[in-house]
């Protein structure tokens, strides 16, 4: 029987407390719910997401990002589900970035993120580009990173 892989749908964006490293945990739509669940009302994180492991369990809950986790707990862990801001922008603000921002600024914002002019953006980027412009709640990138409505 063929596996069906749930997308991610929301991305939850923390700055790692040890680094400084904005980074962004990719979530699917039932880990996103847990996730709201959680903030809300508290309780063990390990009840609350019995079937996430520990790093990303650990990311929801203090910030530290897979790297300072590795130093922290020295565990490798899987990085598939994050993006790490540093690792994308290397200190530069990305020319895929830069034309995209060009474009917002003559228009909407919200008309540029479901414009041709977004496909320029990594998916990366795009994930990036809705938790900056708060529009995770409107918007999210599927796993071909494609900007979907929610």
């Amino acid at each position: 029987m063929k596996q069906i892989k749930t997308p991610k749908v929301f991305s939850l964006g923390k700055e790692c407390p040890m680094c400084g490293q904005k980074a962004y945990l990719r979530m699917t739509e039932e880990e996103e719910n847990q996730w709201r669940k959680y903030a809300c009302f508290g309780g063990h994180i390990q009840d609350r997401f019995p079937d996430m492991d520990v790093q990303k369990r650990e990311f929801i809950k203090s910030g530290y990002c897979p790297d300072c986790q590795k130093a922290l707990f020295g565990t490798e862990y899987d990085r598939s589900d994050f993006i790490i801001v540093d690792d994308i922008e290397d200190g530069e603000v990305p020319e895929d970035v830069k034309k995209f921002l060009e474009a917002a600024e003559k228009t909407n914002v919200k008309d540029v993120i479901k414009s041709e002019t977004a496909n320029i953006l990594t998916t990366e980027h795009k994930v990036v580009m809705l938790s900056e412009f708060d529009l995770e709640d409107i918007f999210y990138v599927d796993d071909d990173g494609n900007i979907k409505d929610r």
